[in-house]
């Protein structure tokens, strides 16, 4: 996928910065600022599952990314932004049987591949 185009890449970058800073408001009011266009793209819904997991609002966080893995399965935060929000929303089973190759790690190992996806995802 190409990258954002300006004006709309240097929007995503300056909310990013605001939700790295902990103000999750002042990059939600930069993230409104993008083209629809930009909204469909991958970087974009990587910052929005973000910025939701920020807030806690983990069902709209599933949501984005199955959108994120619906545009690029190949994307592995894709799938780790879904499990994570998954087992947020006390639905861990759901995570690891949706995740993919999980069934191939093996028994007594799901709790270390449980941890790296967690802390890969908030990292």
């Amino acid at each position: 996928m190409t990258r954002l185009e300006p004006p709309d890449n240097h929007i995503l970058d300056a909310a990013t910065g605001w939700l790295m800073l902990g103000n999750a408001a002042e990059a939600r009011r930069e993230f409104e600022q993008l083209s629809e266009r930009a909204l469909r793209h991958p970087d974009a819904l990587d910052f929005e599952w973000r910025w939701l997991a920020h807030e806690k609002r983990w069902e709209e966080a599933v949501g984005v990314g199955q959108q994120l893995i619906e545009l690029c399965p190949k994307r592995a935060d894709a799938w780790i932004h879904r499990s994570f929000a998954l087992h947020e929303l006390r639905r861990t089973q759901e995570a690891f049987d949706l995740f993919p190759g999980f069934e191939k790690v093996p028994e007594g190992n799901h709790h270390s591949l449980q941890s790296r996806l967690l802390h890969q995802s908030i990292g």
